[in-house]
């Protein structure tokens, strides 16, 4: 027998499919919504603060004119060779030198001046130990670490919201004091150019050679890292991977970076770089390659007692 009520059953299943169909896509909308309403207020804070944070002067050092602070879009002095430069690590501090010393080693670096206000940030975020800064880039961040969880800040803000951008971060496997031979720093890859994202611009060889400089500030010291790798990686994990406690290990580890030849890969052999330097690593995602990793890093040339 002919069911005469088909054409209206389907009609009414089809108006349930287009029912659903629109509340999905609705919920789809405000969730994509929500989600850059989010970000946008995440990046408008960030910037605010960056802005409050990026000053003229160097805390207690007088501020250098304008015409003997580098841009950091040169090599500047002694990038020909670091020998001297890894001799130089350690060997200014409040006790032996003066104002005087110190502005000229910040010169010599194109250290960027910076008015850093850290009771400010220890009340925006006690976990905020650092400032990572690269000169011409828009990587200018703090740099925080959480006393217990590994990846706190991959997925949390500073204001201690969850969701991107997270912050720049360090586990809490390495100290804060950046004496460990490798210190690792973390960020997300945003597609805003934001975070690390600015990594991938040492892809580049001309870009790698005319960004010679990484700078950490903290409360009492400026460290300079002088950038003799950016390389396609493992997304193995840096400091839990290897037994960096082992010199032979620390060797394997230095072997393998130099040894390195993909397309995207730079690397200074000119630059000295053993197993009792002292590094940092950056290191970010790739897109569409979740099992790799980029990262640039450098080796401690100068570390800068702040009196």
């Amino acid at each position: 027998m002919k069911d005469n009520n088909k054409p209206i059953k389907d009609k009414v299943l089809l108006l349930i499919l287009m029912i659903v169909f629109f509340v999905i896509a609705v919920v789809c909308t405000s969730i994509f919504v929500a989600r850059k309403i989010t970000e946008r207020r995440i990046n408008d804070n960030y910037e605010a603060m960056l802005e409050s944070q990026n000053g003229v002067t160097v805390p207690v050092i007088e501020s250098l004119d304008e015409d003997e602070i580098g841009d950091g879009d040169s090599n500047g002095p002694n990038t020909d060779s670091s020998a001297n430069d890894v001799s130089n690590a350690n060997s200014l501090s409040s006790d032996d030198t003066d104002v005087a010393d110190i502005e000229a080693l910040l010169s010599e670096y194109d250290v960027p001046d910076k008015d850093i206000d850290w009771e400010e940030l220890h009340s925006q975020n006690e976990d905020i130990y650092a400032w990572i800064c690269i000169a011409d880039t828009k990587i200018d961040y703090p740099i925080l670490q959480h006393p217990s969880e590994l990846d706190h800040y991959l997925d949390y803000n500073i204001d201690g919201s969850k969701g991107y951008p997270g912050c720049i971060y360090s586990q809490f496997v390495n100290s804060k004091d950046f004496t460990d031979f490798n210190t690792v720093l973390y960020g997300h890859n945003m597609k805003n150019g934001t975070m690390f994202a600015g990594l991938h611009k040492f892809e580049d060889s001309e870009y790698f050679a005319d960004h010679p400089y990484i700078y950490v500030y903290t409360e009492d010291k400026v460290f300079v890292y002088r950038i003799f790798a950016s390389y396609t990686f493992s997304s193995i994990h840096l400091i839990m991977g290897f037994d960096l406690s082992d010199e032979n290990v620390r060797q394997i580890y230095i072997d393998n970076i130099r040894s390195l030849e993909g397309l995207t890969d730079n690397i200074d052999d000119s630059i000295e770089v053993d197993t009792d330097s002292r590094l940092l690593t950056l290191t970010t995602c790739i897109a569409n390659q979740a099992d790799k990793r980029y990262n640039v890093a450098g080796v401690l040339v100068s570390e800068i007692d702040i009196p």
